[in-house]
């Protein structure tokens, strides 16, 4: 005996092939309604099973076509199906004229013994020469399918929408552990190096500035605002003795110091979350300058990060501003114009000339924020 499954879920094709085979019977396979029809009016099955929500032609509609068609008319139906399951489903389903009508999932035991049952009752089943005539007319029977299909259309986007409600509040969890683990850090950065605890709260200010003056999407902006303050991260690794030096470092000293770059993205390297990744960027490359003489790598222009290359300059703004061990602080002033038009130290083609003009412009805006968060 050969059995015609119709199904697009090639998972269920094959447990439904195996455990029918396993049980003496021969198979066909078809993913949709019009190609099961194809299939079976070149040589017409001695049963059919078929799921109903398919794309191309749905079961539904193979069964209405089935019982129209002269040569399987008399061939028995059987739904099954995962998606239909009311009873008023059931009902609809055989007054289209199927045999038997079987939810998913289904022991095999069970699922066996309906399929016997079907077939055994071939002999006496009454095979109208056109479909029963208590079928309701054509424009009836195509508005109660697609109220079903509509029923069974918002069950599905309402689970949808469950489901990316769940995933959401998901990402939220995870967003907000990424940002606590950020804040933490920079804490640790804080104590580590308690003249640069009002530092690290203005850089995310200054950062947040630029990024909204150069319309950068809100994601970003926030992503920025919460890892710049953690730039210095890898000064954790450096000896007190070199960081808290109260003079000038020596050259084999500053080379230590310049390790803080590497030890930073050390401490956050391998993360998948696009916050920590941000973080890692900018505690590698936030003394790359935009003419090469940074480090550590020498990076060029657009060889930088855009976010590291705007803390670069917020940076140096607030370090010139800064009491250090090693320095007193400048004035608003003086902080301006070696920006714009350096010193000894500092040079303007250090910086990303988009972000020097939007300092040059604004910077009102950066002494404001210095003076208020001291």
């Amino acid at each position: 005996m050969t059995i015609l499954i119709v199904d697009d879920n090639e998972q269920t094709l094959y447990q439904i092939q195996l455990v029918l085979k396993s049980n003496g019977y021969k198979i066909i396979t078809a993913t949709n309604g019009s190609e099961a029809l194809a299939k079976a009016r070149k040589n017409p099955p001695d049963l059919i099973i078929t799921d109903i929500l398919m794309p191309i032609m749905d079961g539904f509609t193979l069964c209405r076509e089935w019982r129209k068609d002269e040569k399987l008319k008399n061939i028995p139906f059987i739904f099954y199906t995962a998606t239909y399951t009311h009873d008023e489903d059931r009902e609809f389903a055989l007054k289209l004229g199927a045999d038997e009508f079987i939810t998913k999932p289904s022991e095999p035991k069970e699922f066996i013994r309906i399929v016997r049952d079907v077939i055994n009752k071939v002999p006496y089943l009454p095979r109208p020469k056109e479909i029963e005539p208590g079928l309701k007319d054509e424009s009836v029977y195509l508005q109660e399918y697609n109220a079903v299909l509509i029923r069974k259309l918002e069950e599905k986007m309402q689970q949808l929408e469950e489901k990316n409600r769940e995933l959401s509040r998901s990402r939220d969890c995870i967003k907000k552990g990424c940002i606590e683990t950020v804040q933490r850090l920079t804490i640790a950065a804080e104590y580590r190096d308690i003249h640069t605890r009002p530092h690290l709260k203005r850089i995310g200010l200054y950062a947040k500035v630029i990024a909204e003056i150069m319309k950068l999407p809100y994601n970003v902006i926030e992503s920025l605002y919460i890892t710049a303050p953690i730039h210095d991260l890898g000064k954790i690794g450096i000896p007190d003795a070199i960081l808290c030096k109260p003079g000038p470092l020596t050259p084999e000293e500053f080379e230590i110091i310049k390790k803080h770059t590497l030890l930073g993205a050390e401490i956050l390297k391998g993360s998948e979350s696009e916050i920590l990744k941000m973080a890692e960027k900018i505690t590698l490359y936030h003394h790359e300058c935009w003419d090469g003489s940074g480090y550590p790598y020498g990076l060029k222009k657009e060889q930088i990060p855009l976010e590291c290359r705007i803390v670069l300059l917020i940076d140096r703004y607030d370090a010139i501003r800064s009491e250090r061990p090693y320095k007193s602080p400048f004035d608003h002033e003086t902080a301006y114009r070696i920006i714009t038009q350096g010193d000894a130290k500092s040079k303007p083609e250090q910086f990303d000339p988009q972000i020097l003009e939007i300092f040059k412009k604004y910077h009102e805006e950066f002494k404001e924020i210095f003076d208020k968060n001291q």
